[in-house]
């Protein structure tokens, strides 16, 4: 609660009218909470951060530091409070992309935390102010984006649940916040997106996602990949085990034993969305020559 009042004072006050001291001590207190016990506080106090950082161009340059810090908790604030920022004024934008530009390569971040935060981040500020990223969504950065979308074995643990076993991956929400950043850009901006080929071939691998409900994501995608790039597409189809069959894999997966229903629905779901990808890639200039397609459509 008292952070929810002090999020209220931040938007209430005018933050470049403070005295010096009061902001700097305000700014020390909000800071040294960074690796508050609970999560959700620390999201809390990362919008405040980010709130009252929105409001001076010399509170903004002091994300710059935590971005670097060796405490993963403060990269985490620093990166998540950059996204607050982008509410400030035409003073405080004009700044903001100096802390970006440190932000954008956190993609690589040793904590999992970490590249979520940034991916969140990097979505946020796109979606809303596109120009302070540009020049920064580099080749480097769209590799480490489609690394983040792929399963990784180390995240993954077998805990017990009641009678049964089951797989907890603590990447799944990286993987979610990737597949979404790579969707916002294919609809906004194909254009830097600097290989086609490789875009597509990660959704692709998407397809397969112990997640059913990124796979739907992915082929979804990729059905619209149809229209953005008809000819990378139409090279993909030439070679069925780059495309087709993996859809028709998909299309075909029937689930074993019990699940919830969110799980049924979310298979089903993946399903649809890949039938209806295999119907548009049959509209490609030339894709009725390729005998997989039909294949895959009639099974």
């Amino acid at each position: 609660a008292e952070y929810m009042g002090l999020k209220s004072m931040i938007d209430a006050v005018h933050v470049d009218r403070l005295a010096a001291s009061i902001r700097d001590s305000l700014w020390q207190c909000l800071v040294a909470q960074h690796d508050a016990p609970e999560v959700g506080t620390r999201w809390l106090v990362a919008e405040c951060i980010g709130r009252f950082a929105a409001g001076s161009v010399a509170l903004t340059q002091l994300l710059i530091p935590m971005l670097s810090d060796a405490q993963a908790t403060k990269r985490l604030i620093g990166a998540f409070a950059t996204r607050c920022v982008i509410a400030g004024n035409d003073a405080v934008i004009a700044h903001l992309k100096t802390v970006v530009e440190r932000v954008v390569p956190m993609l690589d971040d040793e904590s999992l935390d970490v590249r979520r935060a940034v991916a969140h981040t990097i979505h946020q500020i796109f979606a809303r102010r596109p120009e302070v990223l540009d020049g920064l969504l580099t080749p480097r950065f769209f590799g480490l984006l489609f690394a983040e979308t792929r399963i990784k074995e180390k995240y993954i643990t077998v805990i017990q649940l009641g009678m049964r076993k089951v797989n907890q991956d603590d990447a799944e929400e990286n993987r979610h916040a990737a597949f979404s950043l790579m969707e916002l850009l294919l609809e906004s901006a194909p254009a830097l997106i600097p290989s086609h080929a490789e875009f597509v071939a990660t959704l692709v691998s998407g397809l397969a996602d112990t997640r059913f409900d990124f796979g739907a994501l992915c082929a979804g995608l990729l059905a619209r990949c149809v229209t953005k790039f008809p000819a990378v597409m139409l090279e993909f189809l030439n070679s069925p085990e780059a495309l087709v069959v993996p859809l028709k894999t998909a299309a075909l997966h029937a689930l074993s034993g019990k699940h919830a229903t969110n799980i049924i629905e979310a298979h089903l779901a993946r399903r649809r969305a890949v039938l209806q990808t295999l119907l548009a890639v049959r509209t490609l200039p030339g894709a009725d020559t390729v005998a997989a397609v039909t294949a895959a459509v009639t099974d």
